[in-house]
């Protein structure tokens, strides 16, 4: 299916954080209520990052992306949660998620909340940049998520606010020629998935040749996400569409291949937040919910609700989880003593009785 170009809509963090002062905040209102029931998928300007504070991030991230392999060594951590250094095509999202044998062409480093689990960091320098992007955009996830229970009326705010956060950077060479849309068996950089989490932050730097890799099903559309300077890119998750009655829409998403003339030049970079419900918090419809929207999931959670930890689990059990790590479960899991999360790119079919291929 070729992709469909049109303009994804915008907002300002700081005029979103205004929403609910005036009358003169409606249309404002209005707007951003169209992007979560229609979209699920928006641009971020004026969030107080600078581009330079991501240029130094990237910098001392790259520093250990193009170490030698026995430097690397260092950094990789295995098991759960995600930490520290996954090397190039080390994780495939194709396989966690039973829809083909591909790897993930991207090498990736991760980074959690404080807490139990150390993360992992060469020196001072790179714990200070990694500290500061990711108390940084946890906050920016914070803060539209509160604009989000302004527009929809939603209470229990407190509930949403409580979560974990995950931050990865990925870096996607030049794609190799075998592995080019016109050659391979798939287009897909990363397969397609919904991020299970409340919501994700993005930003991401443009392939030098002008190719647009992130691409977002918007109805029957598959529509390019390109980069645009001084903008973020947050996407809406499963657990977000579940407890508002599906008016957040849960955006799918992948990253593709370029075709063969369009591979020099193809390397992309990204810094992604994932921002994860607590797994005592109940998915149950938050009052101001609207029943008979859509649901990703293709039904309505229970109307007692579940526990987003057992309901998550009750998805992690429908696949295995004895391949090695982290080359295949690792990377769309997230463990911590608080949380558990798994990215899916086929929920309804993970929420019905009907058993998924196993992962071979």
């Amino acid at each position: 299916m070729a992709p469909v170009k049109r303009e994804l809509p915008s907002f300002d963090l700081q005029e979103l954080a205004q929403i609910g002062a005036g009358v003169a905040c409606q249309s404002l209102s209005d707007r951003l209520a169209k992007a979560l029931e229609c979209d699920g998928i928006l641009y971020l300007t004026n969030f107080g990052i600078s581009e330079e504070e991501f240029e130094e991030f990237r910098h001392v991230t790259r520093a250990i992306f193009d170490a030698s392999p026995e430097e690397q060594e260092k950094y990789i951590v295995s098991g759960l949660p995600l930490r520290g250094l996954t090397k190039l095509e080390g994780e495939s999202t194709a396989k966690v998620l039973c829809t083909g044998e591909h790897s993930d062409l991207c090498m990736k480093y991760s980074w959690g909340d404080a807490g139990a689990v150390p993360n992992v960091a060469p020196n001072d320098v790179f714990k200070a940049a990694w500290e500061s992007t990711h108390d940084k955009m946890t906050a920016i996830a914070k803060q539209v998520l509160l604009c989000i229970a302004k527009v929809l009326d939603l209470t229990d705010v407190d509930a949403l606010l409580n979560g974990d956060a995950l931050t990865r950077h990925l870096r996607y060479p030049d794609v190799k020629e075998e592995r080019c849309a016109d050659k391979s068996d798939t287009v897909e950089r990363m397969a397609t998935h919904f991020d299970m989490t409340l919501l994700s932050v993005l930003c991401q730097t443009p392939c030098p040749n002008g190719f647009v890799s992130l691409q977002a099903l918007i109805g029957d559309d598959w529509v390019p996400v390109p980069y645009v300077a001084g903008t973020l890119v947050v996407n809406f998750g499963a657990v977000l569409n579940a407890i508002t009655n599906g008016r957040v829409l849960a955006a799918k998403h992948r990253v593709v291949a370029p075709p063969t003339e369009l591979r020099e030049g193809s390397s992309r970079e990204s810094t992604v937040l994932f921002y994860m419900a607590d797994p005592e918090l109940l998915l149950k419809p938050l009052q101001g919910g609207n029943g008979g929207a859509v649901m990703c999931f293709g039904e309505p959670l229970p109307a007692e609700g579940m526990k987003a930890g057992a309901f998550l689990g009750q998805l992690l059990s429908r696949f295995k989880t004895d391949q090695p790590s982290p080359s295949v479960v690792a990377y769309r899991i997230y463990a911590s003593p608080v949380a558990s999360i798994l990215k899916l790119a086929s929920l309804d079919s993970a929420l019905h009785a009907r058993p998924l291929p196993s992962l071979v």
